[in-house]
């Protein structure tokens, strides 16, 4: 996906901060502003799940269970941080509590 970057907008501060696509509507742009000071905490609180595992990875589902954190909000701090090089995708997989294979993710070292 295609973030603005350049802009005052909610985006500006991406991945250290929410971001929402340029033709996103007015109310994913708010929705990205709204949960910014959440965010931080947040990819906090993932990327010390992470570490705590190492050298195994987790997957989404399993960092929301040892956090707390929904797992819908897991995977949008996932993406920032990856985005900012302190995650990454490993080559392992594993079957979520629906049946999907997912992958898992580590601590960048």
């Amino acid at each position: 996906m295609d973030y603005i970057t350049t802009t005052t907008r909610a985006s500006e501060h991406y991945p250290s901060a929410p971001g929402y696509r340029d033709s996103a509507p007015d109310t994913s742009r708010a929705a990205a502003e709204r949960i910014a000071p959440l965010a931080k905490s947040q990819r906090g609180k993932i990327l010390a799940a992470l570490k705590e595992a190492l050298p195994h990875g987790r997957s989404s589902e399993q960092i929301a269970a040892a956090t707390g954190i929904l797992v819908y909000s897991v995977r949008a701090r996932m993406s920032e941080l990856v985005a900012a090089g302190e995650v990454q995708e490993t080559d392992e997989r594993t079957i979520n509590e629906g049946g999907y294979t997912v992958a898992l993710w580590r601590a960048a070292q």
